[in-house]
């Protein structure tokens, strides 16, 4: 799921509940910008991630 502010979002949902199994992390650093990732669980245990291209 790509969001806007991955700090923020992910912050939110665990305020909510949402276990996540890591913090927001950077997982690739392009020429014009960085991708993150955070992984967490859907009520039914499916691995789900968000993410979020930063720009630099």
């Amino acid at each position: 799921m790509k969001v806007g502010d991955i700090m923020a979002t992910a912050a939110s949902m665990k305020e909510n509940g949402v276990p996540f199994t890591g913090d927001p992390h950077l997982i690739a650093k392009l020429p014009d910008r960085e991708i993150w990732l955070a992984e967490f669980r859907d009520p039914d245990g499916s691995a789900v991630a968000l993410m979020s291209e930063v720009e630099t």
